[in-house]
């Protein structure tokens, strides 16, 4: 089913350039069995939860849902989907699929001391320095800044992921690694201030 998943979303995000597509996979807990699965089309750029899409199950855990959607921008997760990721409990994983094959997956594994409040403002924070290290970096009218910018949520993520905060997998392009490896010791540089959030 994440297979079909995938293919659907970037099936219909290729067509339409710019907007997201979502893909809902319910899952039953301890049975292989999909419990269910919701398609949904999103807005340019983004790819909020129709009201009503996740199944009422999962407010008793029986069922954990897997929610696939495209990246036009082919970046990794973005903050809006690691909001949705720490606020909604049911969510077994988060995978990002981004138009030119890359994929991006997070779940869930602890809230930072402080619970989930303090988890989002940590993030936010991250974003913040890592935005704020790029322009150190490269500042305006620098097109490196550009480059750095596309990072941003990829950095997050991996920092994230040594905290013990999520489980972060990728699979990038050769796109992806092209744009990363003449900037090397800028992301180099901008990884070690976000690690000095947390």
């Amino acid at each position: 089913m994440h297979a079909k998943a995938r293919r659907w979303v970037l099936r219909k995000g290729r067509r339409e350039p710019g907007f997201e597509y979502g893909f809902l996979v319910g899952v039953r807990a301890g049975a292989k069995p999909t419990a269910y699965h919701r398609k949904f089309r999103g807005e340019k750029g983004r790819a909020p939860i129709p009201r009503g899409q996740i199944s009422i199950d999962v407010a008793t855990r029986s069922v954990f849902v897997h929610f696939h959607h495209n990246h036009p921008s082919c970046q990794s997760l973005s903050s809006g989907d690691f909001e949705q990721l720490f606020r909604v409990r049911a969510f077994e994983a988060l995978w990002a699929h981004g138009n030119d094959g890359s994929m991006f997956r997070a779940s869930f594994i602890t809230f930072a001391s402080g619970g989930m409040i303090a988890t989002q403002d940590m993030m936010g924070r991250m974003f913040d320095m890592a935005y704020t290290q790029a322009r150190i970096e490269a500042p305006p009218p620098d097109p490196r800044l550009k480059v750095l910018y596309f990072f941003v949520p990829r950095i997050v993520a991996l920092v994230l992921h040594e905290r013990g905060i999520i489980e972060f997998a990728q699979a990038r392009t050769m796109s992806h690694e092209l744009r990363w490896r003449p900037h090397a010791d800028m992301l180099a540089s901008m990884i070690h201030e976000v690690r000095q959030v947390y």
